[in-house]
């Protein structure tokens, strides 16, 4: 059983979810409804640890499983660990004067969240337009309403991590090269792109270097 199977079979099994994570997702999926199929389920703060090497100080969450299309089987870390990303149940201080909401494997490198029906309908359609979005569950409301969109872990997700790019130099996660090439890319950012000065001119500054 590879990783992903077993973080599916242990949604499946939790049964309900804490009506918090309900609500949390009713923002873009109504009812949380097919988040099992997808393998997302909750977690404790010592499975968060156990997955991300973070310490959340006590603060539980829900787990995004991130999926290779292709394959079916999970995607990993460069040291072997499936990747995953963590909704905390609250923000959470992990040092400095930001408040983290999600948070990933330490040393996770880059992954984008493509569901296989829309890597399946993007490789029959090598013309049709594609969307990139910032976040894995507005990618799932948006598929469900029959868009083909990816999504990114942040408006700065489409690029290769740091030890992987040559000189500095911008490069695409090699995740997303075989969707992008010869289409029209759509990007739509957060709703909270333009609420100051510095966090619009990081979104502008990404979206041309995109």
């Amino acid at each position: 059983m590879n990783t992903n199977e077993s973080e599916c079979r242990t949604a499946q099994s939790a049964g309900a979810y804490p009506p918090w994570m309900l609500e949390d997702l009713a923002q873009s999926i109504p009812d949380g409804k097919g988040i099992d199929k997808l393998g997302w389920y909750h977690a404790s703060p010592e499975r968060i640890k156990d997955l991300t090497n973070v310490d959340t100080h006590g603060v539980d969450g829900y787990v995004i499983t991130f999926i290779d299309p292709t394959t079916g089987d999970a995607m990993l870390c460069p040291d072997g660990r499936a990747y995953v990303r963590v909704k905390l149940r609250q923000p959470v201080n992990l040092g400095g004067d930001s408040q983290a909401k999600y948070i990933s494997p330490k040393g996770g490198g880059v992954h984008t969240f493509i569901l296989p029906k829309v890597h399946e309908y993007l490789r029959e359609h090598p013309k049709e337009a594609v969307y990139l979005t910032e976040g894995e569950k507005k990618a799932v409301c948006a598929a469900s309403k029959g868009i083909p969109c990816i999504g990114l872990t942040g408006n700065w997700g489409w690029l290769r991590s740091k030890q992987e790019r040559e000189d500095g130099q911008d490069a695409l996660c090699p995740e997303l090269v075989p969707y992008l090439e010869n289409r029209t890319v759509h990007v739509i950012w957060d709703s909270d792109a333009n609420d100051e000065e510095k966090r619009a001119r990081s979104f502008d500054s990404s979206t041309r270097r995109l």
